[in-house]
C-alpha cells in the first residue's frame, strides 16, 4: 500500500483530536486503496520518462536473486533490486480503511497515479538534485541528458559573479594576506640594522691567520663588505616587499624572494 506523508500526518492529527471518543484499544488502517502493482508502476514510469512502454522481461524469482546477489556481492553495486522486493513482487494488497473514515473521518488526499507525473517531471527536470533529496546516489545520473542541458545553459548564460564581484573577492583575499608581505619587511629592515648590532664596522683587534697559506683580505675590509651587502639587501627587501603589498606591482614579490635567497 501506498501513502503520502501528508495523509499520514493529517491522520496522526484527527487521532490526537479525538482520542477521547475512541475505543481504548483501536486498530486503524490508513492508506490508498488503489494499490497498482510492481509491474503496472514500472510501465507508467517507462511511459512518464522515455515517452514509450517499456519492454518488461519477466525472469523467475530465483533467477533474479541470483542476478541481485551478482550485482551486490561480485560487482559491489548498489543496484536498486533488493531482496524483499523479489519476495514481494508478486503480492498485491487492497486495504480497507472503513473504520478510518468512519473513527476519524479520514481518507486519502493524494493518489501516486496522480502524483508520478510531477515526480518524473522533477527527476527529468533535475536528476542529480531529485536523487540527492530522496537519498539516492546522484553521480549515477550526472552525465544524463538534463544535466548536460543545464551544464551548457550555465555555460552560455551570464556568469554568477560579476567583474566587480570578483574584484572585490581577490582585494579581500589580499587583505587578509598583507601580514606576508609586511613581515618581509620587517626582516629586511632588521637585515639592514644587523651589522651595527654584531659589530660588523668595528675595528679589528687581531688580524686572523691566512687559511691554507693563501692570502686573504684584511678583517676590516671582510666585516665592511659584509655589512654593506647586508644593509643594502635588508633595504632592498624591505622596498620590493613593500611594493609587492600592491596588486599593480606583483613581480617585486618575487624580487624580495629571490633577495632573501641571495642573503
Amino acid at each position: 500500500p501506498y501513502l503520502h506523508k501528508d495523509d499520514l500526518v493529517d491522520a496522526v492529527v484527527r487521532t490526537v483530536d479525538r482520542r477521547a471518543e475512541l475505543p481504548a484499544e483501536t486498530v486503524l488502517l490508513i492508506g490508498e486503496e488503489d494499490t497498482p502493482s510492481y509491474e503496472e508502476m514500472q510501465k507508467r514510469i517507462g511511459r512518464l520518462i522515455h515517452g514509450e512502454d517499456w519492454r518488461t522481461l519477466v525472469l523467475p524469482k530465483q533467477l533474479t536473486k541470483l542476478g541481485a546477489w551478482v550485482q551486490t556481492e561480485v560487482l559491489d553495486q548498489d543496484t536498486d533490486i533488493k531482496p524483499w522486493m523479489i519476495e514481494n513482487s508478486d503480492d498485491h494488497y487492497e486495504i480497507d480503511i472503513s473504520r478510518a473514515k468512519t473513527l476519524l473521518g479520514w481518507a486519502p488526499r493524494h493518489s501516486l497515479l496522480d502524483t508520478l507525473p510531477e515526480m518524473i517531471r522533477r527527476l527529468n527536470q533535475d536528476p542529480t538534485d531529485w536523487y540527492a533529496a530522496n537519498k539516492l546516489d546522484p553521480p549515477v545520473v550526472a552525465a544524463s541528458d538534463p544535466e548536460i542541458e543545464q551544464a551548457e545553459r550555465r555555460l552560455k548564460g551570464p556568469l554568477e559573479r560579476s567583474k566587480e564581484d570578483v574584484e572585490a573577492a581577490i582585494k579581500r583575499h589580499r587583505s587578509r594576506t598583507l601580514w606576508a608581505p609586511m613581515t618581509n619587511a620587517a626582516l629586511g629592515l632588521w637585515l639592514a640594522t644587523s651589522p651595527m648590532t654584531v659589530g660588523l664596522f668595528d675595528p679589528v683587534a687581531a688580524a686572523i691567520p691566512p687559511a691554507l697559506g693563501h692570502a686573504i683580505a684584511e678583517p676590516q675590509f671582510r666585516n665592511a663588505g659584509l655589512g654593506v651587502s647586508e644593509i643594502v639587501s635588508g633595504l632592498l627587501v624591505t622596498v620590493f616587499a613593500l611594493m609587492g603589498m600592491f596588486r599593480r606591482w606583483r613581480w617585486a614579490q618575487w624580487v624580495a624572494a629571490s633577495l632573501g635567497l641571495w642573503v
